[in-house]
């Protein structure tokens, strides 16, 4: 039920509103419900439970005329407040989340305790959490908050859960002896252990969402337990850190007086990054009652008991690793088997000892179904496996119980027949993966990834590739910490894995390379040495030198840029014919700028050879292709035809869109100056990226908001186009056809074909909403979509398109002016016909990123017009477009195109024009070190994320937005950090400072 509030003061905000109505509403029973504040001083109260609803209006409530009396007149801050049922029904979304909210918090009591423990040890009845509210101001709120979440502590030990006799026992692997203190926190349990050596404090932070169980132990033996999934962050502050960070404060400077650490040193070495379980002694044994108190408040997980047991490991946790390590490599099995046996090791699964009582099981099975199906089973079973703790019988866990679950998961490998176990795309493969973080390295997979040239060269040798990504401990990037130097994280135990390298079960891995996208994720490649069938040894320096030749590339970063278009997935190759390949088109270049930069030209019959083997399967036939290819000499010239359908390629060696040439006879694919980056090795193939199948959607942003609102954009466009996206988005649930084009437009589980399973449904008459299932995963798709909308301001603008660009080879266009073609959702092909529009690429800082255009069409003789899904620009002018928004060019970048008249601004500012970053040479040839170094530095220093961040807090802050003069400046170091990753200059991180703000609007 919703309920119409009168009276509500001006100055008072949603949060405060409910904190004021849920004393009152507890006394009905009331415990799920929302206030939202509406204009001038009113306000809506959504009640879930329509009988409780009642209720409260029948105390406190008015008819609808108003001409009665309530029998009990509220009030709140103050003042009288009036309640009367509204007209309309509450909105059906908000009584879905509200339900959902109900269940949650049904769940929630379902799991508090009975009793609850009292300071003398004694139990008494828990008052039900609904009972709460009735207490008034003295409400169980209030006492959560008040109830102690700091407690003292006298040792801090690590190790793992293990059983004697039956019993759970904690096996001390590593312990710190020394005062300090746990907390529970709002969001992370923090313990900090002081002077553990003089002047030296140790500092652990344990995310909730990483705690599995937490368990305390009795009044005789008072102690605190958890396990956890991953290792914490730790930290350490010590006496030269204090005085680095006191010889800054005197020079006005800020210098974090603790330091990221992998782990304490000594035994905790080995045992950071594989156990996780942490046990505290109290100091007081009162605080058992206490925490035990804790359980039921936000975020604290589930605390159970146990009578602590505690046991010291026999040996230094090292020499057990290094103990199965050494069995390990010696195993006379297969590798695929070693990996999934280190898996469960390095993971923190299960304890070294038992996985080497384990082993003669594993190497029975497999040799009974094979090494292939005992892996497979043994990858599988990871998901189904108990932990010890005590909350675990030991028969549950023990080597029976492993060996039980082992089966189970081989007998469902083999109920599988062979082609649905190997159910593969032939342009994927599966590979082995890791992560590395400050305290472990963990393995996974084999997953399913998408092939590149290397890959796909050596196909035979797959396992002896390593998928390596560098990581936090939840799994994120490391970020920067303004709290603490993280200089030990990346330059001695990152930078010490790229150098050394990664052995498993006897093979090292080394690092080899990685792509341009992958180097903003933080990841790249490593590769053991291996042998082919012919007696040929593959080592790093061999597969780089098979690449190409990049003798003549001084640049650290350039040359690992170059390297790595070997590395882009590519999802074909298609071969094609030496002498078609052209690789001196001259650039179109006009006062210092290429025109021309990275795009190409290519016969028909080279597309037609695309689509044979790419697009076969495709409704619409791409005129655009996103391409790598190989080749390994340079064939002589031939004479140059205008024409257009799009190709973005990297050329092995040489990289950019290539559009169709329909005049160009033959085999011909044409290559400019600016497309081509080094000579390479191997066969003539175009391998593809992607291709322009369908225009994209446009999608606004927070940053594109604030840049077209300072233009003169009225707010009032932006609010109507959220709100018919709104729309758009709650009809999708009620049509089986929405439904359908929803989840292909958006590409949601079109990995399992649901798009096609809705459209199916459709056929038969049935609706999706009929199955529990279906309506779950429309559900979520659509609330994915809607949190996309509330905290990125993702807002889809039907006028609008998305589209590669390329150049006008014809030379038909003119200043200004460019050639918009594309299909319709409906399948028709559109030509945008229209003066001013606008034309932009994301992000968009700098108000100059922001640009009109005028769509034109074309003579139906033009080679233009057998373009599709792409914008031309023209070659004419002083400056070339692209180069006007966001510093773009013409090999691959996607172009915003908007014609929507809500959205068209009352002026332009003049585009940035940034002086060209020089890249960092070197004296001598670039080796493999140098680009792990540069690998470190980009990781440490990539603040692009952090640099849009503040710039759209700041824009919202200052009277002038985006057109301030800080607003711009980090608009150029934004500018910077795009380019770091080729020019290998970072931006300083105390250039990119953090504003005095508080919650903007842009990140309310």
């Amino acid at each position: 039920m919703e309920i119409f509030c009168r009276n509500i003061p001006e100055q008072v905000q949603d949060k405060h509103l409910k904190r004021e109505f849920t004393p009152v509403l507890a006394k009905f029973g009331i415990t799920t419900f929302t206030c939202r504040r509406a204009a001038k001083k009113n306000a809506f109260l959504t009640i879930l439970d329509l009988h409780k609803a009642q209720k409260l209006l029948d105390v406190h409530g008015q008819d609808e005329e108003r001409k009665r009396k309530p029998a009990i007149l509220l009030k709140l801050f103050n003042q009288p407040i009036y309640l009367v049922k509204a007209r309309n029904e509450p909105d059906e979304f908000a009584l879905r989340a509200m339900k959902f909210e109900e269940e949650k918090r049904r769940l929630a009591e379902q799991r508090r305790p009975v009793f609850q423990v009292t300071m003398n040890g004694t139990f008494i009845p828990r008052a039900p959490a609904s009972d709460a509210g009735s207490t008034g101001s003295g409400s169980a709120t209030s006492t959560r908050a008040n109830r102690p979440k700091s407690f003292n502590v006298n040792t801090m030990s690590c190790g793992y859960w293990d059983y004697q006799l039956g019993h759970p026992v904690f096996v001390e692997v590593y312990r710190c002896p020394g005062f300090g203190k746990v907390v529970f926190g709002k969001s992370l349990f923090r313990v900090t252990m002081t002077n553990v050596a003089p002047l030296t404090d140790y500092y652990l932070e344990f995310a909730y969402s990483i705690i599995r169980s937490v368990h305390i132990g009795t009044a005789q033996q008072a102690s605190l337990t958890l396990l956890t999934n991953t290792a914490p962050r730790f930290y350490i502050s010590d006496p030269l850190e204090k005085m680095k960070a006191q010889t800054a404060k005197a020079m006005k400077k800020y210098i974090p007086t603790r330091r990221r650490v992998g782990h304490f040193g000594g035994d905790h070495d080995g045992a950071s990054g594989i156990c996780f379980t942490y046990r505290f002694e109290l100091l007081d044994s009162r605080d058992i009652s206490a925490i035990r108190n804790l359980h039921g408040l936000e975020h604290v997980p589930p605390i159970g008991r146990w009578v602590d047991r505690r046991v010291a490991c026999s040996d230094s946790f090292s020499l057990v690793k290094a103990h199965f390590e050494y069995y390990l490599e010696g195993w006379p099995i297969s590798f695929i088997l070693k990996f999934q046996i280190a898996k469960f090791v390095w993971n923190g699964d299960i304890s070294p000892t038992r996985m080497l009582r384990f082993y003669p099981c594993i190497k029975q099975l497999a040799g009974i179904h094979g090494d292939e199906i005992v892996a497979e089973g043994l990858n599988k079973m990871i998901s189904s496996l108990e932990y010890p703790s005590p909350d675990t019988h030991e028969r549950d866990v023990d080597i029976n119980a492993l060996e039980e679950l082992l089966l189970e998961k081989i007998e469902r490998v083999l109920s599988q027949n062979e082609a649905s176990r190997n159910l593969t795309h032939p342009n994927n493969v599966k590979v082995n993966r890791t992560q590395v973080t400050p305290s472990g390295i963990y393995l996974y997979g084999p997953n399913i990834e998408t092939k590149n040239r290397v890959l796909r060269q050596y196909d035979n040798h797959i396992n002896h590739f390593l998928r390596v990504e560098f990581v936090d401990e939840h799994g994120d990037r490391v970020y920067y910490d303004p709290q603490a130097s993280l200089e030990e994280i990346f330059y001695q135990r990152f930078k010490g894995v790229l150098k050394n390298g990664i052995q498993i079960g006897g093979r090292r891995f080394s690092f080899l390379g990685f792509s341009h996208s992958s180097l903003r994720s933080q990841t790249c490649w490593f590769v053991a040495p291996f042998i082919t069938n012919t007696g040929e040894r593959f080592d790093v320096e061999s597969i780089i030198q098979g690449l190409g030749s990049f003798d003549h590339i001084y640049s650290p970063s350039k040359l690992a840029a170059r390297i790595g278009q070997t590395f882009s997935e590519t999802q074909s190759s298609i071969k094609i014919p030496e002498d078609a390949v052209y690789f001196d088109e001259p650039d179109i270049k006009r006062n210092g700028r290429v025109f021309s930069d990275g795009v190409g030209t290519m016969s028909p019959s080279i597309m037609y050879k695309i689509w044979k083997e790419y697009a076969l399967r495709e409704r619409v036939k791409p005129t655009i292709f996103q391409i790598r290819f190989a080749g390994n000499s340079l064939p002589s010239t031939f004479p140059c035809y205008p024409t257009a359908n799009t190709v973005f390629c990297i050329i092995l060696g040489a990289k950019g869109m290539v559009s169709l040439d329909s005049r160009l006879k033959g085999d011909q694919l044409k290559l400019r100056e600016s497309m081509i980056k080094f000579k390479a090795k191997g066969a003539f193939n175009i391998e593809i990226c992607g291709s322009g199948t369908r225009a994209l959607p446009f999608y606004l942003n927070a940053q594109l908001i604030k840049v077209l609102e300072d233009l003169g954009v009225r707010p009032s466009a932006f609010i109507d186009l959220q709100t018919d996206e709104i729309d758009r988005l709650r009809s999708v649930e009620k049509s089986v056809i929405k439904a359908g084009q929803f989840l292909e437009q958006t590409n949601i589980a079109q990995g399992v074909r649901l798009p096609w399973l809705i459209q199916v449904i459709r056929g038969l008459e049935l609706h999706h909403d009929q199955d529990p299932f279906l309506r779950s995963v429309i559900q979520l798709a659509v609330f994915l979509k809607m949190r996309d909308l509330k905290y990125r301001a993702r807002i889809r603008v039907p006028n609008a398109v998305t589209l590669y660009g390329i150049m006008d080879e014809s030379g038909y266009l003119k200043e200004g002016e460019i050639f918009c073609t594309f299909l319709t959702e409906g399948g028709v092909r559109e030509i945008l016909v229209r003066d001013r529009i606008i034309v932009t690429r994301s992000p968009a800082l700098h108000p100059g990123d922001v640009q009109f255009a005028n769509a034109v069409d074309v003579p139906a003789t033009s080679p233009l017009r057998k373009l599709h899904n792409c914008v031309v620009f023209s070659q004419h002018g002083q400056r070339d477009l692209p180069s006007m928004l966001s510093g773009g060019d013409l090999d691959g970048d996607l172009y915003n195109i908007i014609y929507d008249e809500r959205l068209m601004p009352r002026r332009t500012i003049e585009p940035a024009d940034y002086p060209r970053v020089e890249e960092k040479l070197l004296n001598r040839r670039v080796v493999r070190d140098d680009i792990i170094d540069f690998f470190v530095t980009f990781m440490e220093q990539d603040q692009l994320g952090r640099i849009a961040t503040i710039h759209q807090a700041l824009a919202d802050q200052k009277i002038e937005g985006t057109l301030d003069q800080d607003c711009l400046l980090l608009a150029e170091l934004h500018s910077t950090a795009v380019d770091f990753s080729k020019s290998g200059i970072p931006v300083s991180v105390y250039l990119v400072y953090d504003p005095e703000y508080g919650k903007t609007r842009a990140l309310a």
